[in-house]
């Protein structure tokens, strides 16, 4: 005999269940208190703003100028540029340079209470305080450059999309939306001048050596291979001694979004009221039924 659904009778146990247990006073209660659990999440939680930057690969940027570095440039990896720029973003050079510019006191020491930026005094959890009592190492009583590069490496986020050239720098803030994109401004532009930096004093280490070695006499070989290899690195310092970007561009400047990420008055409305509407319909289930439930 073939099974027929019964609808009517479906409906009629749905229309009960939901009279003995949905519109119940537990239940809108329950459904009331999502809404003052809400707005007391919202009341007691610190918004947090996205301030981005969207910046585009310098490309153009060739390791040398002879043929072989023509084709090394358009044969490398398409993020190339992005890897060496997010490396630098949070290398210790970066962090270094950031805080000689005054940052560790703008962000460690906001009051300016000391003069000396290394002299700002640095607090330790207990947990970290025992452990170096037990351990036998002192901990570092001030704060220093490393902990400005640690700040970068919670606070900052470098993404970029499957095969763009362009990519987005960002950090959340709770404070003033103003300073942070000074920071992220400052962040960018420091990491991009410290690896021009480094590519320059590779150039110039490389010209002084091959000028020692032209000195010296050598086969035409050699001295045309020498000649080469000055005539590159002198161009290539020329194209970096100027003040242009060397690993990106600007798209977009630093900007603070308009609305707070966090946290999502609409997602904490809709989420309490489900949690709440559950638990209201179990209790009513769970009052009406413990005897036989037990």
């Amino acid at each position: 005999m073939k099974y027929q659904y019964n609808f009517k009778e479906t409906f009629t146990n749905a229309k009960i269940f939901t009279t003995e247990y949905i519109f119940t006073r537990l239940v809108l209660r329950a459904v009331l208190s999502s809404l003052v659990a809400s707005i007391l999440i919202l009341i007691l939680s610190t918004p947090q703003f996205s301030i981005s930057a969207t910046l585009l690969e310098n490309k153009d940027q060739q390791e040398s100028s002879d043929l072989e570095g023509v084709f090394r440039s358009i044969s490398q990896k398409d993020n190339e540029m992005f890897q060496k720029f997010r490396a630098n973003v949070f290398s210790t050079t970066t962090s270094k340079k950031l805080w000689e510019l005054g940052w560790g006191s703008r962000l460690f020491d906001a009051e300016n209470l000391h003069e000396d930026d290394n002299k700002i005094p640095k607090s330790h959890g207990m947990f970290n305080r025992f452990s170096a009592l037990l351990l036998g190492y002192d901990l570092n009583p001030y704060y220093s450059h490393l902990d400005l590069k640690e700040f970068i490496l919670r606070k900052v986020q470098i993404r970029q999309a499957p095969r763009a050239s362009d990519f987005t720098v960002s950090m959340l803030t709770d404070g003033d939306r103003e300073f942070a994109k000074e920071l992220i401004y400052n962040i960018i532009i420091t990491a991009d001048s410290a690896a021009k930096q480094k590519a320059l004093a590779v150039s110039r280490a490389r010209i002084e050596s091959a000028m020692n070695e032209l000195q010296n006499p050598k086969n035409s070989l050699v001295n045309n291979g020498l000649s080469s290899i000055l005539n590159s690195e002198y161009f290539k310092v020329a194209s970096l001694s100027n003040d242009l970007p060397y690993y990106v561009y600007f798209v977009d400047m630093p900007s603070a979004s308009e609305y707070p990420i966090s946290p999502n008055a609409a997602a904490v409305f809709l989420a309490d009221l489900i949690i709440f509407f559950i638990l209201g319909v179990f209790f009513s289930y769970y009052s009406k039924n413990k005897e036989e439930l037990w």
